[in-house]
């Protein structure tokens, strides 16, 4: 069995736990972020994760890292994962807002 993002689990915490829609109105740096938006974003990350991420634990976990001659080799799959990462933009999660991303906490 795959694993699947416990997405109604987030957005409970979201919702019900945090308060965080409330909490953001105070908080000038998520001045345009709402449920929707946030839920959005936790949507694609499952998504990233399940398909992507996901299937290179067991793999990982039986390859493991290596270190051969000054050089670390990660698992198959590892650096195709990365690049992935990087080109659907999952790092500017964690700039400022000013720079056009969502709030640094995020990241």
């Amino acid at each position: 069995m795959a694993w699947k993002a416990p997405l109604q689990d987030m957005q409970f915490v979201l919702e019900h736990w945090l308060r965080a829609e409330q909490e953001w109105q105070h908080l000038p740096a998520y001045a345009d972020v709402d449920l929707e938006l946030a839920l959005q974003v936790l949507q694609e990350a499952a998504r990233f994760s399940e398909q992507v991420l996901a299937p290179l634990n067991a793999p990982g976990d039986r390859q493991g890292c290596r270190l051969e001659q000054g050089r670390v080799h990660t698992p198959d799959g590892f650096a195709a994962a990365y690049r992935a990462y990087v080109d659907g933009g999952w790092p500017a999660l964690a700039c400022e807002p000013r720079f056009g991303v969502i709030p640094p906490t995020w990241g």
